[in-house]
């Protein structure tokens, strides 16, 4: 019965109900729309990353440290450290737990 719908009230009607379910659905419609402009925000700028910034990321969220990192990826460790810096910087994250929560978002993780 609720398929596709927010709520279902049965009559008589109760304006208080009513009331409350507009507001619910609001509120739900709201959140969505802002989780998909945070979704579009990050994805938009890990698309700027370039290759190698997107392969940095990758590793360090799943948790690789950069000396692991350097070896994978046939780098110095110190590139490294400047590449996780720059990722950083142009993902806009100010710790590293909110890089790793961006890598999730993007479905990097798996």
């Amino acid at each position: 019965m609720k398929a596709g719908a927010d709520d279902f009230i049965e009559k008589p009607i109760d304006s208080a109900r009513i009331s409350a379910s507009i507001k619910e659905a609001l509120r739900r419609s709201q959140a969505a729309k802002e989780t998909q402009t945070t979704q579009a925000s990050i994805r938009a700028r890990y698309d700027a990353l370039s290759v190698r910034q997107r392969e940095v990321m990758q590793l360090a969220a799943k948790g690789h440290s950069n000396k692991e990192m350097a070896q994978l990826l046939r780098l110095s460790a110190r590139t490294v450290e400047h590449y996780r810096e720059w990722v950083m910087e142009k993902m806009q994250a100010k710790t590293f737990a909110d890089l790793v929560q961006m890598a999730m978002h993007l479905g990097l993780l798996k």
